[in-house]
C-alpha cells in the first residue's frame, strides 16, 4: 500500500505569501542553510480514517508510515514533531457472506429400521457462518421425524458453537414392547473445545413424550407406563478423543475415546432423576500379526436414580441387545421384562472386545475386512424407594448375558456394514437371543 502525500508548509517571512517554497539544490553548496524552523500547518494534516479490510480472526494493526524526505529536518534536528501516523484496522467488521442452499433426499437403512428423508440446509442467510437445517423423514420403525435446528459459531470462533432446536418424532417400538413412543419439544446447546482439542458441551432440553397406541395384549408392566410425562434437564457431556481414524473405528491403530455424561431434570417437568453415563474405547495396532491386524476394546456403562423416590419413566431408561449392541441378541432383547415387552433398565453395562484384520494379505486399505468378537452385557430395573433398595436390585448386573462370533465388516463413509455368524454363550430365559446369522447397519457399534 502506497503511504500518503504528506504537505508541509514553511512559516518563512522572507518567502511571500502563496509563492512556492523553493528547491534545495543537489550539489552541495557553500551557502549557509536556513535557519528557519519549519511548522506543521495543521489546517494540511488528513483525518484519521479506518480501512476495513477482509475479516482475519488475528486482529493487528499495521503503522502507516510516509517515507523521510531529504529536504524535511528531522525532529532532532529542530523540527516540530510529525502527527501520528495513520492506522489500518484489520479485522474490525467480518465479511458478509453469501447466502448458499442444499436440498436433498435420501433412503437410509440401519439401526434396525429403513427410512427416507428429505433435508433441507441454509448457509451465511445472515451474512455470517451460521446455518439452518430441517429434515423430515418416515420410515418402518420411527413413523415420523421432524428437525430444526440452527447452528452459529461465537464471534467467529470454530471453537465456540451455538445450537438451537426443535424436534419432533413417532417410533414404533413393537418390536420389543406393544407400544409407541412420540416426542416432541426443544433443545439449545453451547459446544466448547479447548486448547488440548476436548469438547465440553452443555444441553438444555425441554420436551414432552407419550407412550401410547398400546396393542392388544399389551402387559402390565407396560400400560402402567402408558401415559404423557414432561421432561425439563440440563446436561453434560465431556468428550476427549485421540484415535488416529475415529470416523472408521475398525481402521483404528492407536488412541483411545473417553466420553461422560451428566443429566438433572428437575424443574420445569414431572421427570426427576440424575443419570450419569460413560463410555471409553480403546484401539491398538498388532504388527506381529501383519498390516491392518488391530484389536479394539468397548465398554459403557450407566446409571439412572429419581429424586423424588418415583420409579423411573420409560422413554429415561436405558435399553441393551441387537447387532449394535450386544451381538446375537434381538433388538433390545436384554434386560428386565413382563411377558413379551421389555422394559428397560435404571443400571446398564456392556463391554465388546473386537479382534479384525484383512480379507486377503496385502489388503490392508480395503473396506473389507473380517472380525472376532466378544459381547457381554445385562440391565437392572432399580427399586428406587430408598438407596438400600437400589443396591440389592444391582445385583442382576452380577449375572450378564455373553455372546461370541466371527463376520465381515464393510465400511462406506460413516455407514458401517456387518455380517455375523455367532451363538449366545450366557443367555437368560427372558433374554431374546439369536443363533446363526445376524446383519446389522448402523453407524455406531459396540
Amino acid at each position: 500500500m502506497s503511504a500518503p502525500a504528506v504537505s508541509l508548509e514553511l512559516d518563512d517571512p522572507s518567502i511571500p505569501a502563496g509563492s512556492a517554497v523553493p528547491a534545495q539544490p543537489t550539489s552541495s553548496s557553500s551557502s549557509p542553510p536556513s535557519t528557519a524552523e519549519p511548522a506543521q500547518n495543521p489546517s494540511s494534516t488528513k483525518p484519521k480514517t479506518n480501512r476495513y479490510t477482509p475479516f482475519n480472526p488475528h486482529r493487528t494493526e499495521r503503522t502507516l508510515t510516509p517515507p523521510a524526505r531529504a529536504d524535511v529536518p528531522t525532529e532532532s534536528e529542530g523540527a516540530a514533531p510529525e502527527p501520528e501516523p495513520e492506522t489500518e484496522t484489520e479485522g474490525a467488521f467480518p465479511p458478509k457472506l453469501k447466502t448458499k442452499y442444499f436440498l436433498k433426499s435420501s433412503t437410509d437403512i440401519g439401526n434396525g429400521e429403513a427410512s427416507a428423508s428429505l433435508q433441507g440446509r441454509l448457509v451465511h442467510f445472515l451474512g455470517g457462518l451460521e446455518t439452518l437445517q430441517g429434515s423430515a423423514s418416515v420410515g418402518s420403525r420411527t413413523k415420523r421425524a421432524l428437525d430444526l435446528n440452527f447452528t452459529t459459531p461465537i464471534q467467529w470462533n470454530p471453537n465456540q458453537i451455538f445450537t438451537a432446536g426443535l424436534f419432533s418424532f413417532e417410533r414404533d417400538n413393537v418390536k420389543f414392547s406393544s407400544a409407541r413412543e412420540a416426542v416432541w419439544g426443544g433443545r439449545a446447546s453451547l459446544l466448547l473445545v479447548d486448547q488440548m482439542g476436548d469438547q465440553h458441551d452443555f444441553v438444555y432440553e425441554a420436551a414432552c413424550r407419550n407412550i401410547g397406541k398400546l396393542v392388544p395384549g399389551a402387559s402390565i408392566g407396560l400400560r402402567q407406563q402408558a401415559r404423557t410425562t414432561s421432561k425439563s434437564s440440563l446436561s453434560y457431556t465431556y468428550t476427549r478423543d485421540s484415535r488416529d481414524s475415529p470416523l472408521e473405528p475398525e481402521y483404528c491403530t492407536k488412541g483411545s475415546l473417553l466420553r461422560s455424561n451428566i443429566e438433572l431434570a428437575g424443574p420445569g417437568g414431572d421427570a426427576r432423576f440424575l443419570k450419569l453415563g460413560t463410555e471409553s474405547v480403546w484401539s491398538r495396532r498388532l504388527g506381529r500379526l501383519g498390516d491392518g491386524w488391530s484389536t479394539t476394546m468397548t465398554a459403557r456403562a450407566g446409571l439412572l436414580r429419581t429424586t423424588n423416590a418415583q420409579p423411573s419413566h420409560y422413554p429415561d431408561r436405558a435399553h441393551l441387545g441387537g447387532p449394535t449392541s450386544v451381538r446375537m441378541f434381538s433388538h433390545n432383547g436384554l434386560g428386565p421384562k413382563d411377558g413379551r415387552d421389555s422394559l428397560g433398565g435404571d443400571a446398564h453395562w456392556s463391554t465388546g472386545v473386537e479382534l479384525g484384520g484383512p480379507v486377503w494379505k496385502n489388503k490392508a486399505g480395503w473396506p473389507v475386512k473380517w472380525h472376532l468378537f466378544l459381547n457381554a452385557g445385562q440391565l437392572a430395573l432399580l427399586d428406587q424407594s430408598s438407596n438400600s433398595s437400589a443396591v440389592v436390585s444391582m445385583r442382576a448386573l452380577a449375572q450378564p448375558s455373553v455372546s461370541a462370533g466371527a463376520g465381515l465388516v464393510f465400511r462406506q463413509g460413516p455407514l458401517r456394514l456387518e455380517v455375523n455368524a455367532g451363538v449366545p454363550l450366557v443367555a437368560h430365559r427372558s433374554d431374546g437371543s439369536r443363533r446363526g446369522f445376524q446383519v446389522g447397519i448402523g453407524l455406531d457399534f459396540l
